[in-house]
This record gives C-alpha cells, sequence and structure tokens, in this order.
C-alpha cells in the first residue's frame, strides 16, 4: 500500500521506519507482516468459506516464508524444503503441491490436474484417488502453527536469523534508503 508517507511494510510499520540493525524490532515487524498481510486475511476469508481466495494468499504466504527460510534461490527448491520439513509431508507430496497448488494458483489462477479446495478434510490435505485436495482452514492453522515457531526459532537461532536477515536486506535495504530521502 503506498502513501503519502511511503509503503508499509506491515500494518502499521513504514518501510523507511524499518530497522535492519535492530534484530528484535526487525522480528516483531516480520510477525507483524506475516499476521496483518497473511494469517488475518486468510481466516476472514475462511470464515467466509471463500476457500479459493483464502488458498491463493496462503500459497504467497508459503512463498513468501520460503524466500527467508533457505538461501536457496530456485523457487521451487525452497518450497518443497519448507513444505517436507515443517508441513510432515513427503519430498514427492511437496513436489506435488508446490506444482499444482502453488504454480496453479499463482500462475495460472487455477488448481492444476483436478486438484481443489474442500473444507471437509480432516487433515490440510489428501492426496486420495490421485487428485490433490487442500483445506484452507486446516492449512491456515499450520501456517500459524509454523510461522510462530519460526519466528521464535529467529530469536535464539543465529544461523536461521543470518539467513532471514541476509534475503531481508537484499530485498528492501535499497527501498528503505529510498524511502528515507524522499
Amino acid at each position: 500500500m503506498k502513501t503519502s508517507d511511503g509503503i508499509y511494510f506491515a500494518p502499521g510499520i513504514l518501510l523507511k521506519k524499518l530497522d535492519l540493525s535492530n534484530k528484535d524490532s526487525l522480528i516483531a515487524a516480520f510477525e507483524k507482516r506475516i499476521t496483518g498481510f497473511y494469517l488475518d486475511p486468510i481466516k476472514l476469508l475462511n470464515d467466509k468459506k471463500h476457500a479459493f481466495a483464502a488458498g491463493v494468499i496462503e500459497f504467497a504466504m508459503i512463498d513468501a516464508l520460503a524466500r527467508y527460510y533457505t538461501l536457496r534461490n530456485a523457487v521451487e527448491d525452497r518450497i518443497v524444503e519448507i513444505l517436507h520439513n515443517n508441513f510432515n509431508i513427503s519430498r514427492h507430496v511437496a513436489k506435488r503441491v508446490y506444482k499444482k497448488f502453488r504454480n496453479g494458483l499463482l500462475h495460472e489462477n487455477r488448481i492444476k490436474e483436478c486438484g481443489q479446495f474442500c473444507y471437509e478434510l480432516s487433515d490440510w490435505y489428501s492426496g486420495e484417488g490421485g487428485c490433490l485436495i487442500v483445506n484452507p482452514e486446516k492449512l491456515c492453522h499450520e501456517l500459524e502453527k509454523y510461522s510462530k515457531d519460526y519466528i521464535g526459532k529467529l530469536k535464539n537461532d543465529e544461523k536461521l536469523y543470518k539467513t532471514f536477515h541476509s534475503r531481508i536486506k537484499d530485498d528492501l535495504e535499497e527501498e528503505i534508503k529510498y524511502f528515507q530521502s524522499n
């Protein structure tokens, strides 16, 4: 969102005010970004049973989290890695989720190969019958659980924080400088 003051990094936090040198402040701002730009809207959409729109934001959130989870530059590699390591699925299923849901939703405005959303699933995904099915409410719970865990680890795991900080700096440092000078 652009305003006369600049661009927001998170609800209530202007990008130009983001302090890349203050670990606690940066982590708190990132947590507010994840909650305000992703989790809160996903919950609102799920409350209204808008599965497709909720799913689009969920897979955008997975994309965003994967960017800061690893220094791998290949998008498929980092998304498969984060899904496999943190969402209790095999690499094979993670690749299917990446190709059918993430790529389908974010690049083709559809879920590929008979994939679908269904609120009735007891888990966040199912591969029964060869079709991949995702429950967006359950996936939201998984994303919320993962993001809280990730934020906690950022505070204590220096290697993970270094990866996160490196990505944030690469992504935003020039924009922060631009808005601070204008």
